[in-house]
């Protein structure tokens, strides 16, 4: 993945595959979870984003670093 291939995408535009682990913009914050079309929501280990409040957008995870720079 590249820097280019880190946008936001709206999920009026498009939502991402089945349990795949993205990244959820949701009401101000940026959280980790997953998209699951048999319910058409989003899910994530933040509970707001669990049961309740609008998600705008999402980003498929970056790629770890390769190494670590201290």
């Amino acid at each position: 993945m590249s820097a280019k291939d880190c946008i936001w995408v709206s999920v009026d535009k498009k939502v991402p595959t089945h349990g795949d682990d993205i990244l959820i913009y949701h009401e101000g914050e940026i959280v980790t979870g997953r998209y699951w079309p048999e319910i058409s929501k989003f899910l994530s280990s933040d509970v707001k984003a669990k049961h309740g409040g609008e998600v705008t957008h999402w980003m498929q995870m970056p790629k770890p670093p390769q190494e670590l720079i201290l």
